[in-house]
């Protein structure tokens, strides 16, 4: 049974995955105000997040720590200051929709994590385990994200495997590294300078692929969405 909050504010809360699975809840007009969620993947203690909806809620300074996600609807999400960062976290059936403020995903080990442990081998230790834990996750995941109704502000998916992620093909196209690495994308008339950087910022890191979204929200949606266009014409981004 779905357990119903509406306009609540939830200051300083955090959960460490001591205490059980956070499941069957529907917040709707809730703000979270300096919130966490952490995991441990060296110990397996991780939150588990499932079957929750975030409907026209607001954050401020929260944080998502090697957590794990499933069956998990965000249905408008506002944010205040910096955006909503969440690392390391894994995800199934996780939709994203209506209107998003920042994001950012980052499938690395999260950098308060890191800074709780003085030791580098334990920092070591504990990147090593979560990526061996999350690729072990992800072998029996059909999806993991759906972008495709997010009316995003600004959306940076980093290190997510973005073959499992769906999406709206005429705004989110896909670019793997192969195409990149080709290097003819570098002379082409872009109308947004953000492209080109983000097409650099792409090799610069490891992943074998990567989603190109024209945020709708954002003042530059036309501009990317028309850089976006010219990319698939050039079958740099897939073709779909």
């Amino acid at each position: 049974m779905t357990t119903y909050i509406e306009n609540k504010n939830f200051d300083m809360k955090h959960d460490r995955g001591m205490h059980g699975p956070l499941c069957d809840f529907h917040f709707r007009d809730c703000r979270f105000d300096n919130c966490s969620l952490f995991g441990d993947p060296i110990t397996g203690k991780r939150t588990l997040v499932r079957n929750v909806i975030l409907e026209r809620c607001c954050q401020r300074n929260c944080g998502i720590h090697e957590a794990i996600l499933e069956d998990v609807v965000v249905d408008g999400l506002k944010s205040e200051g910096d955006g909503w960062f969440v690392f390391g976290a894994v995800f199934k059936h996780v939709v994203l929709r209506g209107k998003i403020d920042q994001l950012v995903l980052n499938a690395e080990l999260s950098p308060v994590v890191s800074m709780m442990h003085e030791e580098t081998e334990d920092v070591l230790a504990m990147e090593t385990a979560l990526r061996d834990a999350n690729r072990k996750y992800y072998e029996d995941v059909d999806w993991t994200l759906d972008i495709s109704e997010a009316e995003l502000l600004e959306l940076d998916l980093r290190g997510q495997p973005v073959h499992l992620i769906r999406r709206d093909p005429e705004t989110q196209v896909l670019i793997t590294r192969q195409s990149a690495l080709r290097g003819d994308w570098k002379e082409l008339p872009y109308e947004d300078d953000s492209t080109p950087f983000l097409m650099s910022l792409f090799l610069q890191r490891e992943d074998p692929a990567r989603i190109l979204i024209a945020p709708k929200r954002s003042r530059k949606f036309k501009k990317i969405l028309a850089d976006i266009n010219m990319l698939r014409r050039e079958g740099i981004a897939e073709p779909d």
